[in-house]
């Protein structure tokens, strides 16, 4: 069918959406009819505008006839026809709601939950049949309309960017709307498109291949099953209906496209239930289980699917006359939803219908505004297929359907009997004479009545303004009470099935295949699919590399950079231990608790891979009685014997189960572990005598007749409590069986301190207990599952995909695709960001000499070093911060330094004096030592310093324990002047301060994984010994960044001579650098400019690399080591300097420090001069994602900027951006030394033989092997290039010794030959001589 017949069919259907505009009454009720009754038209139409729409429609049908049947046309067609809607008995709202979605795009789609054979499968695919076939660009894989109401995909807009033919033009076709159904094994690159392997391979360019969304555009996408659908996939579902629209970025390929279908997704609750983020954001999800079949609905529903054939033949007469009313209706509701799309352009709801919606919204508790956007389409759709405005009928479906299903608080009902006030008591009957009387009476007042009402009724009908027509009362009362019955069927999903999700394990050993990835070490699993699509665009040009070669006949040729490994990932399920108080009168009541509910729970773990274990605790003691386990047989047997009866050992049991869900996460098959605690928290069994040692009183001050206190008890427990609650993946629920009326609140306490729930169940019985743990694991899975998709977001953010190929260099002229639109994407952002007048920067260096301090420990190129800041008073001011101490660091004992104990409450000495607890438990370790406190009892400085002092410390490190601060310290100052003059009397050993991640690291120093958590807090894993020493003209560490980038900043790493000499070195050997050429020098690390218009990145920069190597002399070996010592980075690993000269004028606009031949793993920024502030030059960190502010290093001479531009797993960062602000003063000139750090040791040919080439010419390489180096990459690709370049260097003095040689033997010839031809000469000249004597005598 032509183009011109399409369109005029789309007009016949707007306009009688206009008339139906006009005149509402027209148009009857829209319903699916049922094919066992008399089948009603949805819509009543004026005869003549009717004909003239089937006729069109008749005509498209017609052409649809014809077109012929490829790939992608849907696959139901070779099953037969699906089941008709119509004949599917009950189910009505999910009918309904179908219908809408296929009128209004904009819903998203239709989630139905249900049990099996609730027919959801069935009423997916007959929707199918009702939907009107669309027209489309003739060719286009992506279904795009020929107006463009849908967007368009980048190859068309590209082809029109280039003068191709207008969309208005293009030759179109009509062909069925698609039906595409997401398998549940689907992959990435089928859902989404991918390379296509063969033509890619044909061409030696990259080909997309579109995938299943692609061709689900405009039609119906069909997902069964949704809740076992894996992350990825679904998080691509859910941009699909945020977004409407499919970005594919991989294997080289940039593209967008289109992708608006009705989405219709089905789950099973009892399989698992669908996760609420994807779920809030489809406007519909109904329950197929809401509304119960009687027994003749059933038998109904039985005949019509016994009767129905997929064929042409039914299997009765009566099953083919169902079956021809069934597709009589169809073909109604097809012309209806033609109508009904047309005439939703122009309906608009009106303000006061949008504030009903949005009150009944927040009646009913619902979060965000999803709630009422989606119920305002829903109510358009609605009235649109009914052809009329939006009415109150309108909005109470919206209610029900969009509404309802996201309330948040929804009640039960009270019973309208209750609800209502007992009637009075009737009145005495009068007599009968008198009921007669009344009786007429009453009658003729009533037909008066009518006759009055009649026609004021009419009047107002006549006088009515055209008002919108908004519900009389809420649906929802204030308290989220539904006050209309029908809408408890449309809350029920809400509140059945089982919450929570499944936590994955990721490895590269065993699992479901999910995604392939660049492999990182052996590789153990190859993904041998991307392998081959990384290496398809490449085999033409290795086939042609490989003629004449022993590879010639190989069929593909595959490279180390290709290999792609798989990330495969498995269930992880859940350790669930029951702590059980089996001490008192209550043991066994308690026990049996615990049993019934390790039983309940036992018989889901199979499906959850949930484990069970029982720690009792009883007399001196924790036993684990039922190690981890799923076998029922297993736990019966070891509960059958329950020990009960003793003391209550609390704190032991916690740490058992802290122990043991430690072990067991180990294993690799538990992620998260969740210690149920059934106790009223009271203990009476101190720590050391579970362990086997005696309680030593001293350490109780109220203790009493050699036993503990109950406060040392209770602080006993609640900081195992704390312990656990620190613990990765552990989750404390406690469930208190003391009677709430005696309570001592201590088990609410522990929950507290574990940062755990609580409960309180005073009889508790193994039902309530399973019940109450289960809601609590799926509440915890939960959480989890949210908290792991935002650092899965944030590692996504920083990993560049997975199929990035490292050949992508196709010429010199080019920078590789993929990293060129990386670099483009995030390079815009940063030029818009920094463009900003009012942007605000965190702005470094903070510190000074003054007040730096350094802690050290290592040895040779291992060292690790903190950041520390001295205190205002003690020796380092007298000293001028000039102090140095080596010594062993030990924790003070309390951490604190106050413990248990109290303040003196003398008020006749000063507060100073009050508030001083005296010297440490372990003063006789501290001695000599260097002590480590935190600030954690509120302590001052002095008093802190006072302590460590008096208990004989040799220097004092406190850890600022602010939570909200992890990497905060500041200078701790003397609050008074009393201790002012205290501390310049008694204090002499230094003080300084280290932040919490600092105190962390040097606590777990020497930690490693087998380290028991006991005894790292107890300083097991420090280091022996460590340097203290003060910042001064020494190297000193400020974190600027501590997340990602990771950014810190060297004090002092190069002295002013070091800095001169380098400068002195560069002086007259810059060139200019000019990116725009599109040549990347990998050789000295200078990079094409990554600017989209053209222009270059580094503006008016003097550049030079001073190839010094091996053959270095002092001054930079020196520096070298220097750098190796304080970074910790082998100087194998080092490139060599490279200076940049900047004047007015010069920048290095945003850009990346990348190297494809040399992966550059960080980089080494030093200052060579001072820049004055405000005259430009600072360097600029414009995306960190610590949440914090950009930010800005001003250049200070010496100072070292350390940025790493990969992440722990050497994977490119993106958030690595920099950039250097333009330089403003007149006069100003700024020095930068530049150091890289490859991932890979440089070989000799870089080390070694380069730099004895540069050696002649002061240091600067001559240009004629950049130009080799880049000549040999562009013709055999970076790896292959770089390895011939290294062969070829490395044999240069070989050539150059041979050459030599030859000409030394040259000229040793020669001066042979020379020597022979000279004795020659002199014999000849004397025997002429005795012949002319001879003549003479004669």
């Amino acid at each position: 069918m032509s183009r011109r017949t399409t369109v005029a069919a789309v007009t016949i259907a707007a306009a009688i959406g206009v008339a139906v505009a006009f005149n509402p009454v027209a148009f009857g009720p829209s319903r699916i009819s049922s094919s066992r009754n008399v089948r009603t038209s949805p819509l009543q139409v004026a005869s003549v505008a009717e004909d003239r729409a089937r006729a069109a429609m008749e005509a498209e049908e017609a052409a649809n006839e014809n077109v012929q049947v490829g790939k992608q046309a849907d696959q139901m067609l070779s099953g037969g026809r699906p089941f008709p809607l119509s004949m599917v008995v009950g189910n009505d709202p999910i009918k309904q709601a179908l219908l809408l979605a296929a009128v209004n795009h904009r819903m998203g789609g239709v989630v139905i939950s249900g049990g099996k054979g609730t027919a959801k499968s069935v009423m997916a695919r007959a929707l199918h049949q009702l939907l009107p076939p669309i027209e489309v660009i003739k060719g286009s894989p992506f279904n795009i309309d020929p107006a463009g109401e849908f967007g368009i995909d980048d190859f068309l807009r590209t082809d029109l960017d280039n003068g191709g033919i207008p969309l208005e033009e293009r030759e179109t076709e009509v062909i069925r709307a698609p039906f595409v159904q997401v398998p549940l094994n689907v992959m990435e690159d089928r859902l989404i498109g991918s390379a296509d392997l063969e033509e890619s391979v044909k061409s030696g360019k990259t080909v997309f291949s579109p995938g299943l969304l692609a061709k689900a555009h405009r039609g119906v996408l069909y997902v069964d099953d949704i809740n076992l659908l894996d992350e990825e996939t679904a998080n691509i579902l859910l941009n699909i209906v945020t977004e409407g629209k499919v970005i594919v970025e991989r294997e080289g390929i940039s593209i967008t496209y289109p992708c608006r279908p009705v989405i219709i997704a089905t789950f099973n609750p009892d399989e698992g239930e669908l996760r609420d983020h994807l779920l809030d954001r489809i406007a519909v999800a109904l329950s197929a289980d809401a509304e119960k079949l009687d027994i003749g609905s059933r038998v109904e529903a039985v005949d019509a699917v016994l009767g129905f054939s997929a064929g042409t033949k039914q299997g009765s007469p009566e099953a083919e006359k169902a079956l021809q009313e069934a597709i009589e209706n169809e073909e109604d509701l097809k012309t209806a939803i033609v109508f009904a799309r047309e005439f939703l352009r122009d309906l608009k709801i009106a303000p006061s219908q949008i504030q009903y919606l949005c009150e009944e919204a927040i009646r009913a508790g619902c979060q965000g505004h999803r709630a009422e956007i989606f119920a305002c389409e829903v109510a358009r759709a609605a009235a649109a297929l009914e052809g009329r405005q939006v009415n109150a009928d309108d909005l109470r479906l919206a209610v029900k359907l969009a509404i309802a299903p996201r309330g948040t608080f929804v009640n039960t009902p009270m019973d309208p009997n209750d609800m209502m006030p007992p009637p009075p008591p009737p009145p005495p009957p009068p007599p009968m004479d008198q009921q007669d009387d009344q009786s007429e009476n009453e009658e003729k007042e009533e037909e008066e009545q009518e006759e009055q009402d009649e026609p004021d009724d009419q009047e107002e009908q006549d006088d009515q303004p055209d008002v919108p027509d908004v519900p009389q009362e809420f649906m929802f009362d204030v308290d989220a009470t539904p006050m209309d019955p029908d809408l408890i069927d449309f809350t029920s999903r809400e509140r059945s099935g089982k919450g929570g999700g499944r936590g994955l394990i990721f490895s590269q050993d065993r699992g479901r295949y999910i995604k392939p990835m660049l492999p990182k070490g052996k590789v153990i699993r190859l993904a041998v699919d991307a392998t081959l699509r990384a290496s398809a665009p490449y085999q033409k040009g290795r086939r042609q590399r490989a003629i004449g070669t022993k590879n010639e006949g190989r069929g593909v040729f595959i490279e180390q950079s290709d290999v792609r490994t798989k990330k495969m990932a498995r269930k992880a399920g859940s350790l669930i231990i029951f702590v059980v108080d089996a001490s008192g009168s209550m043991a066994l009541n308690r026990m049996n608790a615990a049993k019934g509910a390790a039983m309940s729970l036992l018989t889901e773990a199979y499906q959850s891979r949930d484990q069970i274990c029982l720690i009792p605790f009883q007399g001196e003691r924790a036993d684990v009685l039922l190690p981890p386990t799923r076998s029922i047989a297993q736990a019966k047997k070891r509960l059958e014997v329950m020990p009960c009866g003793g003391g209550s050992p609390l704190a032991d049991a916690l740490q058992t189960a802290l122990l043991t869900g430690l072990n067991a996460q180990k294993t690799g098959d538990v992620g998260k572990v969740v210690v149920v605690c059934i106790s009223d928290g009271r203990a009476n069994v101190p720590l050391c005598v579970s362990k086997g040692e005696e309680f030593d009183p001293d350490c109780d001050e109220d203790s009493k007749d050699g036993k503990p206190s109950r406060k040392y008890l209770k602080d006993e427990v609640l900081a195992c409590a704390k312990q656990l609650g620190v613990a990765p993946g552990f989750n404390l629920l406690c469930i208190d069986t003391e009677n709430k009326f005696i309570s001592t609140g201590i088990a609410k306490e522990i929950a507290d301190a574990a940062m755990g729930k609580y409960h309180q169940i005073a009889k508790a019985d193994g039902k309530a207990i399973a019940s109450v743990t289960n809601q609590a694991l799926n509440a915890i899975k939960t959480h989890l599952r949210v908290e792991g998709k935002k650092k899965e977001r944030a590692r996504t953010a920083s990993e560049p995909t997975s199929n990035v190929n490292t050949h992508t260099i196709k010429s010199n002229q080019t920078i590789a695709p993929i990293m060129m639109m990386m670099l483009a994407t995030t390079l815009v952002f940063a030029s818009w960001a920094l463009g900003k007048s009012d942007q605000q920067y965190r702005i470094f260096p903070q510190r000074t000499s003054e007040e730096a301090a350094v802690i050290e420990w290592g040895h040779s190129a291992i060292i690790s070093a903190l950041d520390g800041a001295v205190a205002s008073f003690g020796p380092q001011t007298s000293q001028g911060a000039n102090f140095e101490v080596e010594t062993a660091p030990v924790l003070a004992n309390p951490i604190d330094g106050v413990g248990r104990r109290k303040k003196s409450n003398d008020e006749s000495i000063s507060e100073f004096e009050r508030e001083y607890p005296g010297k440490l438990k372990n003063a006789a370790d501290v001695e000599g030592n260097m002590v480590i406190m935190t600030d954690a009892a509120g302590l001052s400085g002095v008093t802190m310093a006072r302590i460590a002092k008096e208990s004989g410390a040799a220097a004092l490190m406190v850890v600022n324990t602010d939570q909200n601060a992890g990497d905060f310290i500041y200078s701790l100052e003397a609050e008074s002047e009393e201790e002012a003059k205290y501390a310049e009397e008694n204090i002499d050993i230094p003080i300084v301060m280290v932040s919490l991640q600092a105190g962390n690291v040097i606590t777990t120093a020497m930690a490693t994984d087998d380290s028991d958590p006991s005894e790292i807090n107890k300083g097991a894993c420090l280091p022996d010994r460590v340097r203290l020493y003060a910042g001064g003209d020494r190297p000193f560490f400020e974190d600027a960044v501590s997340k990602t980038p990771l950014v810190y900043l060297i004090h002092n790493m190069l002295t002013s001579d070091e800095c001169d000499a380098l400068i002195g070195m560069a002086e007259g050997k810059y060139d200019r650098v000019d990116d725009t050429t599109g040549i990347n020098n990998y050789l000295e690390n200078t990079m094409a400019s990554t600017q989209a218009n053209g222009e270059p990145s580094a503006v008016n920069v003097d550049r030079v690399t001073l190839w010094k190597g091996g053959i270095a002399g002092k001054v930079i070996k020196d520096v070298d080591e220097r750098i190796s010592q304080v970074t910790g980075f082998p100087p194998e690993h080092f490139s060599d300097f490279q200076v940049n000269k900047y004047v007015k004028g010069s920048a290095h606009l945003p850009h990346f420090d990348v190297n494809q031949a040399n992966g550059i793993m960080a980089t080494i920024t030093i200052f060579l001069n001072d820049v004055p502030d405000g005259e430009g030059g600072e360097l600029i960190y414009p995306n960190p994602l610590d949440g914090g502010k950009p930010v800005m290093i001003r250049p200070r001479r010496g100072l070292a900027v350390v940025h790493h531009n990969t992440d722990e797993n050497y994977v490119f960062d993106k958030s690595t951006v920099n950039e250097e602000l333009v330089i403003t003063g007149s006069s100003t000139v700024k020095y930068v030394a530049k150091k890289y750090v490859y991932l890979n040791p440089q070989p000799q040919a870089m080390r070694v033989v380069l730099p004895l080439i540069a050696l002649p010419f002061g240091g600067k390489l001559p240009g004629i092997f950049s130009t080799l180096h880049i000549a040999l990459i562009d013709k055999f690709g970076v790896e292959t290039g770089v390895t011939y370049f290294r062969k070829i260097v490395t044999m240069l003095p070989v050539l150059l010794l041979l050459g030599i040689a030859s000409l030394v033997s040259d000229a040793i010839q020669k001066k042979l030959k020379e020597g022979k031809d000279g004795k020659k000469t002199e014999s000849t000249e004397k025997t002429t001589k005795k012949s002319k004597k001879s003549k003479k005598s004669d």
